[in-house]
């Protein structure tokens, strides 16, 4: 009987007022590593409206619905469902402090879950130039977090993780949502945030990993702040 192993993996959908993310993890039998070739697990139609978002009583409801519990198929791959959430900075703070704030609550988010991989929003040129440079600010935050854990850091298109998750690239936020729940037999759909931050990691997942960079080297510490940080 083949051995069952875990990658846990966090997804990041990173900002500079909010921080979106979403932890899953994908266990493989050994033989089986690297391969999500075959996971379309079934999907109804999204909804015509987004769906709400609730507070869950527990910031970890089970990862598979009740009644699919069966042993999984030889070679199986399933994604597991652990953790989402946000991590906010007040609004009234200077740029450079919101993410210093921000990047103190991923630095103990990570000391927390312990993922083995990470996967962020890639960064792309939009018509807005203010919001592309903030988006890579919130990136290189993020980065510098990640690589004082040492930890590979893959970055994916919006588009692309779209289409993994939906099947083309202009789908909507509800049905990212939407079929995130569905992907992740989640009891509540998360709020939009946290959704694209899970929807990366499923990406990420599905696509092996081919994006991830090289580990970082040594690690870095810096000082401590009290970020707002709401998981579901």
């Amino acid at each position: 009987m083949s051995a069952a192993v875990r990658t846990r993996i966090l997804g990041i959908d990173p900002g500079t007022l909010r921080l979106g993310y979403g932890v899953i993890d994908r266990v493989s039998t050994s033989s089986d590593v690297g391969n999500l070739k075959g996971f379309a697990p079934p999907f109804g139609p999204p909804p015509a409206t987004s769906p709400r978002s609730l507070r869950s009583a527990s910031p970890r409801p089970p990862a598979m619905v009740r009644g699919e519990q069966s042993s999984p198929a030889p070679h199986a791959t399933r994604l597991v469902y652990v953790e989402c959430g946000v991590i906010s900075a007040p609004s009234r703070q200077p740029r450079n402090q919101r993410l210093l704030t921000i990047g103190c609550g991923l630095r103990e988010l990570l000391d927390e879950l312990a993922p083995d991989e990470v996967a962020m929003e890639q960064a792309f040129y939009g018509k807005n130039v203010q919001a592309t440079l903030a988006l890579g600010e919130a990136r290189g935050m993020a980065l510098f977090v990640a690589g004082d854990r040492g930890l590979p850091v893959a970055g994916y298109a919006p588009a692309r993780v779209k289409r993994t998750i939906v099947g083309h690239g202009r789908a909507s936020k509800s049905q990212v949502g939407y079929l995130v729940r569905a992907l992740l037999a989640m009891r509540r759909a998360p709020e939009s945030d946290a959704a694209d931050a899970l929807a990366i990691a499923i990406c990420h997942a599905r696509l092996g990993g081919a994006n991830l960079g090289p580990r970082a080297g040594e690690r870095v510490c810096f000082g401590s702040h009290a970020p707002l940080r709401t998981q579901r």
